[in-house]
Order: C-alpha cells, then structure tokens, then sequence
C-alpha cells in the first residue's frame, strides 16, 4: 500500500471516529436534556403550589397589614400560576428534549419567580429563587438557555421597576436604574454557571469520544476473533486430517520398524561374523607371521650367510613387520567399528613410557640420519593410572609416521601438563613435531577419513592402510581427550593429543636423586645441535639448579670459555650436540680435539650416529662421555655428576663406566657378572669383593639399566639390589625372565638386599631370582654363593676364607658406632680404606639430601636417601648407623599418606650424631692404621 493510500485510509478512519464521537455526544445530551425537562415539570407544579400558598398566607400581610381576607393576589397565583405552569409541562409531554421546552421552561420559570417576587411583596429572600432557578437551568448544558432566563429577569424587573416598584423591591419609589443592579448579579452567576457548563460539555465530549474508540477497539477485536476463530477452524479440520494421515505413517512405521528389527539382527550377526572372522584372520596370519620374523631375525644374526643372504633376510623380516602392523590396524578398526575397542587401565611410568617409546623406533630415525628426542615436563607427576599400551599405541602411530615424512632434521616427542592437577588428576598433552614435507590443505579435510592417505596413488612413495590416525583418534576419545595438529607444507607438522590420567600419589618417587649441594649453580654450555634437542636439554639442566650456555659452533665456544675462564665462572661442563647428518663424524672429533683440547675430560658428545662403534671411538679419544640420542633424563642426570662430582670411583662405578663397556664383543663378556646397585659405596665394595675373588665386573645403577646392559651383553651370573629407583630389582628380574624366555635361555640372578624378612626371600623366588643374600654381604658368603652356582670358576676364585660371618654377628651386638676391625678383617688395609673414604664421602652427601628432604617434607627423596644410607652403613659395618636408618625408614612408612615431621626429624637428628661419631671413630682409626697401609 503507498503513502498517499494509507493517508487517505487513516484520514476515512478519523472521519469515521469523529462522526461517531458527535453522535454519541448528541445522544447524551439529548438525554440530559430529557431528564432536565422532567426535572423542571415537577418543580413547576410544586412551584404553582408553593404560590398559591403564598398568596394565602404571605399576600395579605405584605400587602395590607395584619388584615387576613381572601386576597386577589390568590387569583393570581392559581390563574397566572397556572398557566406559567400547565404548558410548559404540557410540552415536556408532548417534546421532551426538543429546544422549544427547555425554552419556553426558562421563561415560565422566570416568570415564576416573578410572581413569587410579587406575591412576598418584593421581599429580598425570594429574589434568590432567581439564583436557584439559573443553577437548575444550567442542568441543561446550554447557555443560550441561561442568556433566555437572564433576558426575561432583567426585562421584567426594568418594566416593574419603573411602574410597579412595590412588587419588586417592597418599596413605593425606587431610582429607575437599580433593576439594572439585579441584572448585573445575574450576569455574575451566569459567567460562572457558562464556564461549568463548557467544562461539562467538554467532559461528555471527551467520554464520548473515549467511548467512540472504545468501540472501534472492540469492532476491530471482534474482527480479529472471528479472522482467527475461522484460521482455528481451518487448523483444526487441517489437524484432522493430519491425524487422519498421521494414524496410516504410524501403521507403515510400525511395518517399516518390523522390517528394520530384522535388518538389524541381520547386521548384528553379520557384524558379529565379522568380527569372529577378522579374529581368526588376524590370529592364522599373525602365528606365520610371528614365526617369519623370529627366524628371519635369527637367521640374519647367528647364522653365516653371504652379504647378499643378509640383505634378502633383512628385507624379509622388514616385510614381515609391515605386514604385521597391517594385520594390526584391520583388527583395531574392525573393533572400533563394532564398539568393542576399549582401554585396560593400570599403573605405569610416565618416564619409562615415554624413553622406551623413543627407544623402539630411535634406529629408525638414525638410519635416516634423523634426530629424536624427548621431553617430559619435571611438573609432569610420574606414576599414573591409564592405559599406556594405548598410549604407546598412539605415539609410535605419529612418530612412524614423522620419521616417514621426514627427510632431515629433527623429531621432538613431547609430554607436558595441559591444565594444573586437580583432585588427583592431570591432563597431559603429548606432541611430536617434526620437520618432514608437511600437509597441504586438501590434504588435511580427508586425514582422519579411513583408508584415506597423503599420497594414494598406487606408484605412492610412502606406505600404509591408512587407518593409524582413524585408531589413533577414537583411542584419544576414549582416553577422554582431543587429538590435534598443525602442519605448514613443506615445513614440518605437529600431532598431538589430551589425555585424562590419575595420579597415583602413594607410588610417586622422583625422576631423578636430588643434585648436590656443591654442584648447584655449576656452568654447562651446549654447542650446536637441532633447536629442539638444545631447547630440551636446557629444560632438563636449568630444573637440576644449573646454569645453561650456547655456542653456535666450535669457535664461539672456545672463545666463550676463554672469556668465561678469564672472568673466573668457567664453564664445568660442555656438551656437543652432533649434527645426525654430518656424513664425517670423525672429522667433528678432529675438530673438537683442536678447538676444545683443554676440556676434553668434561666434553661430552651427544648424538645419534648410526655407527654403534663411534661411542667407542669417542671414549677412545678421550672424551669425558658419550650420551646417544634419545637422551634419558636419568642417564644424563648421571652423566653430570659422575663427570662434575668429587667421588674418585663415579667414572668407575656409573654410567660413564659403562659407556665403553656397551661395545665389547660378546666374547670379551662370557664370564662376566653384573651388579645392579644404586648405592655407589655398595657398587664400589661388590666391584673390589668380585675382584679379590678374581672375577670381571661391571656395575649399573637401577632395574632399568640392568635390562639395557642384558640386552647388549651376556652376562655368567647378575647381582640383584631389589630396592632401585626408576625400576626395582624384582620388576628388572620379571622383564629380564620374559626377555630371556623368547631367546631361549636363562642367566643366574641373586638377590642382594638389605630386607631380610623370611617373605622377602619368597618375594625375590616368586620373581623368577635364583638365590638371595641379605646385606651386609661379606667376602666369604658371597664366595659361596659364587662357587655354589659358578662350579667350574672355582679355580680362579681367590682362596679367601675368612670368618667374616662371625665378626658381622659380633658386630651387630656391639655398641661402638662402627666395627672398623670387623671391615678391616673382611678387606685387606687399602681396600677397607678405600671403602671407608668412599662411605664418609657419601654419607655427607646423603645427610645433605635428607636435610632438603625434611625442611621441604619431600618424603620420597627422604626415603629414597635413608635406603641408600641403610646399606652402605650395613657394608662397611657402622652398626649404629644401620640400626637408626633402618628405624627411620620404618618410620617414614604410612598406610594414609599422613607423616609425622616432628617425629622423623627426630630420627633426621638422631642419624647426624651417629654420622659425626662414625665419622670421629673412622678418622682415629685411619690415622692409627696409616703407617701399616704405607
């Protein structure tokens, strides 16, 4: 509709309202003036009434004194009275409401009072009846009426006023203008009663048109009611037929549902086919397949075949792995696909997941001369509860697939902490970024699609279902978190993803043993290397408390420890981060030689040559070390303080021992033992017992370590502490039994602990140990035990046959703080010496740690060093200190988590006096024994 339209409609509209709203008003009027009209009748005839009685009783009096007769004034009154009074009641009959009656009514009423006046002989008080008869007039709502009124009064008082004065004013002679007196009070009241007549009129025309709307209002609702009573109705007739229709969809649904329930059953039994299919499948190529690869491995390793034999094996059992892994993800995704994919949940290392994860696929990255390395944040709690086969699952998925699409450069597996810990539970993040050939866009829509790859042309260059990151993301979801990446093409990606894991508070122990006290704050500077590996290592030494520095390459780092030198804070420590690329790695160590001549004792190489031999060659030239990439934490944490630490047997008892030793042949090895300790007082006292009975030993620190030196070397009998950090000696005999049970062989264990309990014996049995011996371990019963399951070694077994069983049983009665002629009696002068230099140094740096522990109530590195503490002290016969360590431990033992510190800092104190006397004794016996040990 236009403007000019609806203007016109809207100005119709008014009209219409207007004209309404005047009818209404005339309609109230008229009907006011009908009432008044009756109003008036009635009054007149009581007025004619009233005048006759006047006239009977009033006249005479004022007329004519106290003379009481029968007065004309009473013809008057019943004849003029009658008349002022008949017709215009006759009118209000016959024209109620018309103008003429309310006309002839105010001029029959002013005549009436006019003749009221003159009958009371013009007394004042009937004057106001004219007041009265205006006030009643202005009923009607009309002046002209009241100027009718007002004229007839003003009229009639001028002609008697001048004729007749004595019948207006009850006076003889009166001044000929005074009538005009009386005409002015009446205009007075009249400009009143107009004004209230217009403020009447007013109203009624306001509720009028009130009134008007009102019923446009109700004429438009009425409209619309009955507009929707007819759309109701057409809803409702539409309604029913869509009941009608609704009823016949219902019936072919319930048909349609029938057939669907059995469709179902139908998918159901298939699916269930399926599965038992893909089961059985998996489970008769799998047996085969299994059986290619070990005999494919065996056949390269033990048996003398041609370089071209070698080759055709290798390439067989790389197949057969392949293979396998594509049996894997159809069976994975056949169970995601029938719902029956789901986590086993238990506890597991953080640390040793993460490494060992590295560890698996490390040969892959060398042989592409890649870099692999790892980072789990120090915030990261160690011991949780998940499912870290799944876990394991995922990350070997990203990081084949990175060392796939990775030409050169670097792999970065990382696991930090994706929110704060909260009510026993962290989400982590796991991430691997590499620097591979990226993903472009199109390629990313379709990459968690199954069967979908980077590359799916049948000549692609790279392998696969397709169906690892379609696993890898429901196990993510089932884990309760996300699975994301980023990728740039042609710059490298990043796959990561959340997970939801508990923490398991009572089994949390540290990564690694607190640093010393004298080396906080020491300087180590890292040259070269990847960007990650360097970011990672500045990570792990910055959380120990120690300074971190980069050199770009070998002459800025000769200048920065020239510089560093001259402004007395040298440089304690350097570590050279290998390129894995450099074709020429021996060139590098020519170059270090040269340029970093003077810190070759603390120059440690870390890299990941594929060459296994480059370590020895490393340690050949005398470098202070060689760390393989990945780099574990603990052995790089043991790399530092056995090459800045003061202990004079650290390089021979640690890692950096070892590190020369991965590389013998294994014939080098075949009488060897192997002594798992983490306590190096212990390792030293085993290493020099073995050696006075002349056997060959090599020493590592933990369960873990044990498993790696296993696995490289062959080893006659182990030496097995059962108590470790990162793993105990029962969990290293378990995963060293199961290892050996695929191999087909068996190495002799024994256990050597200080637990002495009947249980602990039958603990280390059930664990697959084969003997056991408690600590103190003395040179006698440990010959025993060697020549009871070393037979043919007895010839070269020292004949050292001291009653050392006696002396221990002694000593443990006495009440001196240590039995120095006990330990003098089992080792000759220079090893007890030895022994006890190395007990008095450890001990000092385990009070130190324990110190930190209490003020800082960390209870696991306090229990961590009170073990530690209990079987050195336990070796080199310091009774007392044995005794109050192992009552400190007992004390540090809680079923709730809640320890008393006030109590075990009584033990704390109780162990530093032990401490000072053992150390008092051991110095006066020193000094008394020197000139013998000369």
């Amino acid at each position: 509709m236009s403007e000019v339209q609806t203007q016109e409609v809207q100005t119709v509209e008014e009209e219409s309202l207007r004209s309404r709203t005047r009818a209404l008003f005339a309609a109230e009027q008229e009907q006011s003036h009908r009432r008044t009209d009756q109003l008036f009748a009635g009054l007149m005839i009581f007025q004619w009434l009233a005048a006759i009685i006047t006239a009977i009783w009033i006249s005479p009096r004022a007329w004519e004194g106290t003379v009481s007769t029968v007065h004309i004034h009473v013809w008057a009154a019943l004849i003029i009275g009658g008349a002022l009074t008949v017709f215009p009641v006759a009118l209000v009959l016959i024209k109620p409401g018309k103008a003429i009656t309310r006309y002839i009514i105010s001029i029959s009423q002013m005549l009436m009072s006019a003749l009221l006046i003159h009958l009371s002989g013009g007394r004042i008080e009937t004057h106001f009846h004219i007041f009265g008869s205006l006030a009643l007039l202005a009923f009607y709502r009309d002046w002209k009426v009241l100027l009718t009124a007002s004229a007839v009064v003003a009229i009639d008082h001028a002609v008697r006023g001048v004729f007749w004065p004595q019948s207006v004013y009850g006076v003889m002679t009166v001044e000929p203008w005074r009538w005009l007196e009386h005409a002015g009070w009446v205009v007075f009241e009249d400009f009143f009663l107009i004004l209230s007549i217009n403020q009447s009129l007013k109203s009624t025309w306001d509720i009028a048109s009130r009134q008007a709307k009102l019923e446009k209002m109700n004429e438009i609702i009425e409209a619309k009611v009955t507009e929707r009573t007819a759309e109701l109705q057409v809803e409702v007739n539409e309604r029913k037929e869509a009941e009608e229709t609704l009823a016949k969809t219902n019936a072919c649904l319930k048909e349609t549902y029938i057939e669907l329930e059995q469709s179902r059953d139908q998918a159901v039994r298939a699916s269930r086919f399926k599965s038992e299919f893909l089961a059985n499948m998996s489970h008769e190529i799998r047996t085969p397949l299994n059986a290619i690869v070990g005999l494919s491995d065996l056949l390269v390793r033990t048996t003398k075949l041609t370089d071209e034999q070698k080759e055709f094996g290798t390439i067989i059992n790389d197949s057969a792995d392949v293979l396998l892994n594509l049996v894997n993800d159809i069976l994975d995704y056949s169970k995601i696909e029938a719902g029956k994919l789901e986590l086993e949940v238990t506890e597991f290392d953080i640390i040793e997941l993460i490494e060992g994860i590295a560890d698996l696929v490390a040969q892959r990255a060398r042989s592409k001369q890649l870099s692999l390395v790892t980072f789990i944040d120090p915030t990261v709690p160690r011991i949780l509860r998940g499912d870290p086969g799944r876990i394991r699952q995922v990350l070997l998925n990203f990081l084949s697939n990175s060392i796939k699409f990775t030409d050169r450069g670097e792999i970065v597996l990382r696991v930090t902490l994706d929110s704060s810990i909260n009510n026993h539970r962290a989400d982590l993040r796991f991430s691997v970024s590499d620097t591979g050939i990226g993903l472009n866009d199109s390629t990313q829509e379709t990459l968690f699609q199954p069967f979908m790859q980077v590359d799916a042309s049948t000549t692609r260059k790279y392998g696969g279902t397709g169906l690892g990151l379609v696993i890898s993301k429901r196990l993510v979801e089932l884990m309760g978190g996300n699975i994301e990446f980023e990728s740039s093409y042609g710059k490298g990606s990043v796959f990561g993803f959340t997970a939801k894991l508990e923490i398991v508070p009572s089994e949390q122990k540290p990564v690694i043993g607190p640093l010393p006290d004298d080396l906080r704050d020491s300087r180590i500077l890292i040259i070269d290397g990847p960007l990650g590996t360097q970011q990672i290592l500045n990570a792990y030494i910055s959380s120990w408390g120690m300074r971190c520095g980069h050199a770009t390459d070998i002459d800025k780092a000769a200048l920065m420890i020239k510089y560093e030198s001259a402004a007395n804070d040298p440089f304690d420590l350097v570590f050279f981060v290998l390129d894995p690329s450099n074709e020429e790695p021996g060139e590098i160590l020519v170059a270090l030689d040269k340029g970093l001549g003077l810190m070759k004792p603390r120059l440690v190489i870390i890299g990941s040559c594929a060459d296994r031999a480059f370590g020895k060659q490393v340690m050949e030239r005398g470098f202070a070390a060689y760390l393989p990439i990945p780099v574990r934490q603990s052995r790089l944490f043991d790399c530092i303080i056995g090459l800045l630490g003061k202990h004079l047997f650290a390089t021979e008892t640690g890692n950096m021992a070892t590190e020369d030793q991965k590389n013998l042949p294994v014939s080098q090895a075949r009488n060897l033992i192997l002594v798992v300790e983490d306590n190096v007082v212990n390792q030293k006292v085993a290493l020099l017992q073995l050696r006075e009975l002349g056997y060959a030993a090599h020493a590592v620190s933990n369960g873990r370590e044990a498993l790696e030196a296993v696995a490289r070397t062959e080893y006659t009998l182990i030496l097995m502490d059962c108590q470790m950090p990162e793993m105990d000696g029962l969990q290293a005999t378990k995963a060293i039994r199961k290892m050996e049970t695929k191999a087909g062989k068996h190495s002799l264990i024994v256990a050597m602990t200080a637990n002495a309990m009947s249980s602990d014996r039958l603990d280390c049995l059930a664990a697959g140990m084969d003997d056991y011996m408690s600590k103190p371990v003395n040179q006698k019963k440990l010959q025993e035990v060697l020549l009871r399951w070393l037979p043919a070694s007895k010839r070269a077994a020292v004949d050292k046959t001291i009653d050392t069983d006696n002396l221990s049983e002694n000593a443990s009665m006495t009440e001196k703080a240590i039995e120095i002629e006990a330990l003098f009696a089992t080792y000759d002068n220079k090893v007890g010496k030895e022994i006890l230099q190395s007990f008095q140094i450890d001990a000092e740096r385990l009070l130190k740690n324990m110190a930190l522990a209490v003020e800082q109530k960390d209870i696991f590195a306090l229990k961590h060093n009170i073990h530690q503490l209990k079987g050195s002290s336990a070796t080199v016969y310091a009774t007392e200190l044995a005794k109050l360590s192992r009552a400190f431990e007992e004390a540090t033992e809680s079923t709730n988590d809640v320890y008393n510190w006030t109590l075990l800092n009584e033990h704390f104190n109780a162990i530093q006096s032990a401490c000072k006397r053992t150390k008092d004794l051991s110095q006066e016996v020193l000094k008394e024994k020197e000139p013998k040990m000369r």
